[in-house]
């Protein structure tokens, strides 16, 4: 649900403005970013462009944005210039100032989120495996709280902003269709709950696999319509030689471009949210004895969500 009934929305809908982010990527003072596209991650979000790297948000190109139309994460640059402030990490920056980010803080920073690290691991093991392609990082939403978190929390706030961490194309009967993925570390405490309790509680991530799916379902059209028009961004931004085809990853015999293709002629999305567990899988010697990835299996076989994937730490190395 959107704020305030605000439907979920992503592309980039104008052409001139479209034509003015390939302008953006292509300036030689913007060829570190344009050249390790694949090092780092560009994604569409409202009208403007994110691009990531090892799971942190590097900068904001809005074209619409004024004189905000580059809005930097400076912790990451060189030379910032001035003091990193967390309640403002993006600074505006002109169009003669050169982008030069330090990958050693961006590494520093990712080793220190191990979630950042886990998922980066991931991609970077699966990419080019034929298993699905990425399109977007951080699906972000807003919802109404539902009534057992606002007393849980002791909130007032009846919205709250939350975000999926990946949405990626697999293939279904031959066909793309989007699945939004929750990323998590097996050693995260909302997995697991106490059989022993009294009252029982299920897991956190029951009711936030529940908020996810509500999402998708009351937001099925625009999600489709978003990606759709995310799919045809990418196309032109291959189209233009922005971003090469072999940025994406093919799945089976389809290469990128007939994939973001036949997807935004058919944009599909997977009714179900999915849920990937990253590391060593500790969930099973749980406290007194319990078995919670046994546990956690069952709760999404009752709830009839698609089986967690498992993705062991020792590949995450």
């Amino acid at each position: 649900m959107g704020k305030e009934g605000k439907a979920f929305s992503r592309g980039i809908k104008k052409i001139e403005a479209l034509k003015e982010i390939v302008t953006f990527l292509n300036r030689d003072k913007h060829k570190q970013v344009k050249d390790n596209l694949g090092q780092y991650q560009i994604c569409i979000r409202n009208n403007y462009i994110n691009i990531y790297s090892n799971g942190c948000s590097l900068l904001k190109y809005r074209p619409n944005g004024g004189g905000n139309k580059l809005m930097v994460h400076y912790k990451y640059l060189k030379s910032p210039g001035c003091t990193y402030n967390e309640k403002s990490p993006y600074i505006a920056l002109g169009d003669e100032i050169k982008i030069d980010f330090d990958l050693g803080k961006i590494t520093e920073h990712t080793t220190k989120g191990k979630e950042k690290s886990g998922i980066t691991a991931y991609l970077n093991n699966q990419k080019n495996k034929g298993g699905f392609m990425l399109l977007d990082l951080e699906v972000a939403f807003t919802r109404k709280r539902d009534p057992q978190e606002m007393l849980e929390k002791g909130s007032l706030k009846e919205l709250v902003a939350d975000r999926i961490d990946m949405a990626c194309i697999y293939l279904k009967d031959g066909k793309p269709i989007l699945r939004l993925i929750e990323v998590k570390l097996t050693n995260d405490p909302r997995l697991v709950s106490d059989q022993n309790a009294a009252p029982y509680k299920e897991p956190e991530i029951i009711r936030q696999m529940q908020h996810y799916q509500d999402f998708i379902k009351s937001e099925k059209e625009h999600l489709e319509t978003s990606y759709k028009i995310v799919a045809e961004n990418y196309l032109e931004l291959i189209k233009q030689n922005t971003v090469t085809e072999n940025y994406f990853s093919s799945i089976d015999e389809l290469k990128p471009k007939q994939l973001l293709e036949n997807f935004a002629n058919n944009p599909q999305i997977d009714e179900k949210p999915y849920l990937l567990l990253l590391g060593e899988n500790r969930l099973t010697a749980g406290k007194n004895g319990q078995d919670h990835w046994d546990i956690l299996q069952r709760l999404f076989i009752n709830y009839n969500y698609p089986k967690p994937e498992l993705w062991p730490a020792e590949q995450c190395k």
